[in-house]
């Protein structure tokens, strides 16, 4: 931060995010300069019947809705950044579960 000339450096006090929706599809759209990422939910609709009544009613369907939980924009340079933190939560979780299957895969062949 800086104010007539003088830079100062101030720490972050994270607050509680709330509550946390899910979210299974996503829309990016951008200027060059700002990403715009829009967050949806998309839950198949409830379908109950004969085999018969299904295949009649998909065929029927012709959208499902996308009810948007979030929209969020970010600095080029800060989803840059964004990107590499999710990497690397995303290498140790799958790192995480990797050694969780393979310790399954033992622990059942010495059954």
């Amino acid at each position: 931060m800086e104010i007539e000339g003088e830079q100062r450096s101030l720490k972050i006090a994270w607050q509680e995010a709330g509550v946390a929706s899910f979210a299974n599809n996503l829309l990016v759209q951008s200027d060059g300069n700002t990403f715009y990422l829009t967050f949806y939910q998309v839950i198949p609709p409830i379908m109950m019947g004969e085999p018969e009544e299904l295949a009649a009613a998909m065929q029927s369907m012709e959208t499902v809705p996308a009810v948007p939980v979030a929209r969020v924009a970010v600095g080029y340079n800060q989803l840059a950044t964004m990107l590499g933190v999710m990497k690397r939560q995303l290498d140790q979780v799958n790192e995480i579960r990797r050694q969780a299957a393979s310790k399954n895969t033992e622990e059942q062949a010495s059954e």
